[in-house]
């Protein structure tokens, strides 16, 4: 089976060893990221 092209992030305050939130994004495609960073990961540098 190939690797992923995917972007994966675990975000928001943990609670109890576990993140809320989890985002998926194409590799190549900008990845938002939540707070305190607050901004727009360009992933086509990944690539």
């Amino acid at each position: 089976m190939p690797p992923s092209r995917n972007v994966d992030v675990a975000a928001g305050s943990s609670e109890r060893d576990a993140y809320r939130e989890h985002r998926t994004r194409p590799l190549g495609k900008p990845l938002t990221l939540p707070e305190p960073f607050e901004f727009d990961l360009d992933t086509a540098d990944f690539l």
